[in-house]
């Protein structure tokens, strides 16, 4: 009966890290661009620098996981940011977070005024 308590504690400690994956890219996000302003010349440096602090920190969570890291990236005009994901998994294990920056839901008060992103993390364990 303790073995059975064991393997489900371990089990539970490698289900998917939905909420930790939240956790790690808002940090990741506004550690990167909240004091920036848009510069299309500079795009590309923040998604590789998303892309990469956003995967050292995903690798931090010591998870049987693989993981897909997508990053869009545009000027804030206005026009509200949108995408869509589609994926073919094991729906009891993997997954896939999808947030934007600034959140949402702290659109009216982001010091970030100038640019918003899209930030997917697709993990598939194995």
């Amino acid at each position: 009966e303790k073995m059975a308590d064991v393997e489900d504690q371990i089990e539970d400690d490698n289900s998917f890290p939905s909420e930790d994956i939240e956790i790690k890219i808002s940090e990741v996000a506004e550690e990167v661009l909240k004091d920036a302003m848009w510069d299309e010349h500079k795009v590309p440096q923040w998604i590789n620098q998303i892309n990469e602090k956003l995967m050292v920190s995903l690798m931090s969570l010591n998870k049987p996981y693989k993981y897909v890291v997508t990053v869009v990236m545009q000027q804030k005009t206005g026009a509200q940011i949108s995408g869509a994901v589609s994926c073919y998994y094991e729906n009891t294990t993997d997954g896939v977070v999808v947030q934007t920056f600034p959140p949402q839901s702290r659109q009216k008060e982001s010091t970030q005024k100038t640019l918003q992103s899209l930030i997917t993390v697709f993990a598939t364990r194995f």
